[in-house]
């Protein structure tokens, strides 16, 4: 059997239960939303930190 939150998903169509599939999917997108949030905004900073091209560019 698969665990995570598609597998989950997957079931609850099969299933019918569309109430769960409407959680699932809520849930799902509030992880993306914080993973969003908390890790790809940081990385990002770094990244324009780090490879910073001051002085290449006049206007």
């Amino acid at each position: 059997m698969v665990h995570g939150y598609t597998a989950l998903m997957d079931y609850y169509t099969a299933i019918g239960n569309i109430v769960g599939l409407e959680a699932m999917s809520l849930i799902l997108a509030i992880n993306v939303i914080l993973l969003s949030i908390f890790l790809w905004r940081k990385l990002f900073k770094l990244a324009r930190e780090r490879y910073r091209l001051e002085g290449a560019i006049t206007l």
